[in-house]
């Protein structure tokens, strides 16, 4: 299991920063959800790629009660993505909002047809959000729709925040 954490760094900061960022104290274990402090258990590295490939740490933590695990994922990284949000974004953003396709084609329409995918549960986060608009019936329409509304909102702040609305993040299947 996974939690994510807004450092407030950007993926080069947190590579420099390395075993000494500020990670949180988390007090109730999400598995068992008792009330104690988890223990950190160590790092796992993990690539973080942007227009550079970055080798970076993420923290692990372990129930004192339950002995389950537990890892602290930086919002600018998807779990199971080697590719940072802020990339991801870009692709789709180049692709249904600007109609080009930057980098590798395969990458964008390997994006694309996972956010499309998602429409579903994304709609549903912005209605649990508040948002009561309409929303248009094609499903293209939709896309670039919801895909606005998640720049406007912040791609870290939607990261964070959608967590219990997909199994895994927004991307998954």
């Amino acid at each position: 299991m996974f939690i994510y954490h807004d450092f407030g760094t950007s993926v080069k900061e947190y590579e420099a920063r390395g075993k000494k960022n500020d990670f949180p104290v988390i007090n109730q274990c999400p598995h068992c959800k008792g009330r104690i402090r988890l223990h950190r258990h160590g790092f796992y590295w993990r690539n973080a790629i942007e227009e550079d490939q970055f080798r970076i740490p993420i923290c692990r933590l372990k129930c004192p009660s339950c002995k389950q695990t537990l890892s602290i994922l930086p919002t600018f990284l998807l779990a199971y993505f080697q590719y940072t949000v802020n990339v991801i974004f870009e692709k789709l953003e180049s692709l249904m909002i600007k109609r080009k396709i930057s980098g590798y084609h395969q990458l964008s329409l390997f994006y694309r047809k996972r956010f499309l995918n998602r429409l579903t549960q994304i709609e549903m986060f912005f209605r649990d959000d508040g948002f009561r608009g309409i929303l248009p019936k094609n499903a293209k329409e939709k896309a670039t729709k919801l895909l606005r509304m998640i720049l406007a909102l912040g791609k870290a702040t939607f990261v964070r925040r959608s967590r219990g609305h997909f199994s895994y993040n927004f991307m998954a299947l």
